[in-house]
């Protein structure tokens, strides 16, 4: 359902991960030494469009990880952008494995770390993918049996406390 969702309200944005911008490859591969990390994003979005989506998911969370690692090497304000922008286009890659495995909760945390240590360069990229997430209904946080449960306890505790002594703090 949320792949169908997502491909049907926008057929193209999983298709644009297949193509990664060329100036954004030159820039990379200029003077950063991010070659192995463009082969890395080469590869996932290879194994993206060969339907080996576990693969894909791999490869792009650890090129994720070695950006993170870029990311909190120094002082915040000498970060180079590319490494930010890298790091965004690797979470999309990730997260758009997550949603054709029907995993819309992790694809949204890891969206959601995309907009906060990504560049700007593929912000409105990120913000697409959620907002497509965003309209489609997520499971529980609890599975429902451990839901109902820890209503019926909560209930229970309610009932059963006298009127003269307090309730434990939880």
């Amino acid at each position: 359902l949320v792949v169908d969702r997502l491909m049907s309200a926008s057929p193209d944005l999983l298709g644009e991960l297949n193509r990664v911008p060329d100036e954004f490859l030159a820039e990379v591969h200029a003077g950063h030494g991010l070659l192995g990390c463009v082969e890395m994003l080469k590869d996932a979005l290879r194994r993206f469009s060969d339907e080996d989506i576990m693969g894909a998911r791999h490869q792009a969370g650890e090129l994720r990880e070695l950006m993170w690692d870029r990311l909190h090497l120094g002082h915040w304000k000498d970060v180079s952008v590319v490494y930010r922008d890298m790091y965004a286009y690797a979470a999309m890659v990730e997260a758009a494995c997550r949603i054709r495995e029907s995993q819309p909760v992790p694809a949204m945390n890891i969206l959601d770390l995309a907009l906060l240590m990504g560049g700007p360069r593929f912000e409105s990229h990120v913000q697409r993918l959620i907002a497509l997430l965003e309209v489609t209904p997520l499971p529980p946080l609890l599975p429902l049996p451990l839901q109902k449960e820890k209503e019926e306890v909560a209930t229970h505790e309610l009932s059963t406390t006298k009127p003269n002594q307090k309730r434990r703090a939880d």
